[in-house]
This record gives structure tokens, sequence and C-alpha cells, in this order.
């Protein structure tokens, strides 16, 4: 499990430290505002707004997992350690 965390936290290091410019998005977010149709700018905005809460969402779910599944194998070794 300590190889994992170690993984993340360098990809993490490397995200919040290291940054690409992005400079075309202004003028398209404009265009697209300026149209009539905005069902797809409203949906581009939710898309934006829900993806890091699923990612953190599913992120937290998996360590909670695995972490019931460590405490149940710490308990059967106690127990089997006591009747034995």
């Amino acid at each position: 499990m300590k190889k994992y965390s170690i993984i993340i936290l360098s990809i993490l290091f490397i995200l919040c430290f290291f940054s690409f410019d992005a400079d075309a998005q202004c003028a398209m977010c404009k265009a697209a505002a300026e149209q009539s149709d905005q069902k797809g700018l409203n949906k581009g905005i939710l898309f934006l707004f829900l993806s890091p809460y699923i990612i953190v969402g599913t992120m937290s779910y998996l360590w909670w997992k695995n972490r019931k599944v460590e405490n149940e194998d710490e308990l059967t070794q106690l127990n089997t350690e006591q009747f034995n």
C-alpha cells in the first residue's frame, strides 16, 4: 500500500508545481456563449464542476474499502493468535 501512496504523492507533486498553458479556452467559451444554443455550454460547466468530486469520491471509496479489508485481516490474525 505504501508503494501506491508514494506514486500518488509524486503525481500530485508534479501536477501541483508544473502547469501548462491553455490559451484558447476563453475564445472558445465566448464563441459558445454567443450562440443561441447554450445547452452544450451548461453541460460543459456541469462536467467541469462535478469531475473533481467524482474523482475524489472514487478515491475515498477505494481507500475506505481497502482499509476495511486490512482491518479485517488484522482482526483475524489477532483471533488466531489468541486461540493458539
